[in-house]
């Protein structure tokens, strides 16, 4: 486990120079001096802080004779150094895997004045606060941060080092942390590397559909909406069952639901209550009356005998789906959601959604998700951002990354609660 600590240089930062000695001139040192652009000299006469000087052209009889005068040159502009280590970090979740990370630091001095006088060694300070910031993030990481390229660690380091208030400790402040590089160590390298791998997606696969099981209730409304072939042979199968549908008014003639806009899903009791006993039969098709079907002409409902006529369903409008979606949120506990619809330049909606979650954390604070559904939703992924008590965080949820068009929200809102909870 190594790092590269040792080759920091403290030079790339603050420079000291003797301009007097006892009030004698340093030789090869004329009677002025110059500070550059992009630095400061912070000056002090006898050991004592003096002044800080911006960037210019100075004399030295400003300054009392028979004084030590020294100016501290601090390089004020933003700045990158690079944290590399090996095998200084282990990833535990799902399973232990040591990984080389390197990082890329973003930094800028804030207070020269500490920099150059009560700091010994502000890199290597910055150095080790980065290294605990970054043992913060780990704790959290799983192993989906090698396949994201480590944009996560990333993140959750630079939040921690601002947490840090470096500007009032060291006097830098960090402005950006970027991940250079991140690769597990062993894996593919030996046998019980493959094993581990192996069994960690197997575990993954199964949380995955746990969760989707979990989040997913298979409606009649629903095997309409994605599995329509289904729906058709067990409406073929079955045709009494699907006249008596229509005839109730359950069914539309195109095989649709007929449920109120934003209605949360099929009553099932109340469907089996109209119905009534002795309505499922195998086989057959309908009575001789037929199945209103589409006609080829003119679009109104026609009289058919064959059940294999009946259309595929429509999609879903994306206002009932909206609606649908905004329930299935507000089912979590302590949920708030907010809900915008989207308009164009005219002011007329475009089918496009703002939602604003709010749901408080077991750990305590509270969880704001921002999600964006554009026109074109649900084929269109959704665009997703996660506040954790007022900090952006991370969004880790499996859900978005493969987003299908049958998937819901409910599914990104419990991933990512149960991440952060």
């Amino acid at each position: 486990m190594t790092t590269n600590r040792h080759l920091i240089s403290e030079q790339m930062l603050v420079r000291h120079v003797t301009l007097l000695d006892r009030g004698s001139s340093i030789p090869f040192f004329t009677k002025q001096f110059v500070v550059d652009a992009g630095t400061v000299a912070v000056m002090t006469v006898g050991g004592a802080y003096k002044e800080t000087l911006q960037p210019g052209t100075y004399f030295l009889n400003r300054y009392k004779r028979r004084r030590d005068v020294q100016s501290h040159v601090v390089n004020d502009k933003i700045q990158n150094f690079m944290v590399t280590t090996n095998r200084e970090f282990t990833i535990q979740n799902p399973v232990p895997v040591e990984i080389n990370l390197n990082l890329s630091i973003e930094y800028q001095v804030s207070d020269p004045i500490k920099v150059a006088l009560e700091i010994d060694q502000p890199l290597g300070a910055l150095f080790d606060r980065t290294i605990q910031a970054v043992r913060g993030a780990i704790v959290y990481a799983s192993i989906d941060e090698i396949r994201q390229q480590g944009h996560g660690i990333a993140q959750t380091t630079l939040q921690n080092l601002r947490a840090m208030k470096l500007p009032s400790v060291i006097g830098i402040d960090v402005i950006n942390v970027m991940t250079t590089s991140i690769k597990a160590t062993d894996t593919g390298s030996d046998e019980l590397a493959n094993l581990q791998m192996t069994e960690m997606k197997r575990a993954r696969e199964h949380q995955m559909d746990q969760q989707m099981l979990a989040s997913t209730q298979v409606t009649w409304e629903w095997m309409l909406l994605n599995r329509p072939e289904i729906a058709q042979q067990l409406i073929a199968q079955h045709g009494a069952l699907a006249k008596e549908m229509l005839d109730k008014g359950i069914l539309d003639p195109s095989g649709q639901l007929n449920s109120p806009t934003g209605s949360s899903g099929m009553n099932v009791a109340g469907i089996m209550n109209q119905l009534g006993p002795g309505q499922f039969m195998s086989g057959g098709g309908f009575p001789s009356a037929g199945v209103p079907t589409q006609s080829h002409m003119g679009g109104q409902p026609q009289l058919g005998h064959s059940p294999q006529q009946l259309q595929p369903p429509q999609q879903q409008d994306v206002h009932t789906r909206m609606s649908k979606e905004i329930e299935l949120i507000k089912s979590l506990p302590g949920a708030i959601v907010e809900a915008k619809a989207g308009v164009n330049e005219h002011g007329i909606p475009d089918n496009s959604y703002n939602l604003r979650v709010q749901l408080p954390r077991r750990s305590g604070g509270m969880l704001e998700i921002f999600i964006i559904c554009m026109q074109g939703y649900p084929e269109q992924q959704p665009i997703v951002e996660v506040l954790m008590d007022g900090q952006e965080v991370p969004v880790t949820a499996g859900a978005l990354s493969r987003w299908q068009p049958s998937y819901y929200l409910l599914e990104i809102v419990r991933e990512v609660q149960n991440y952060y909870g």
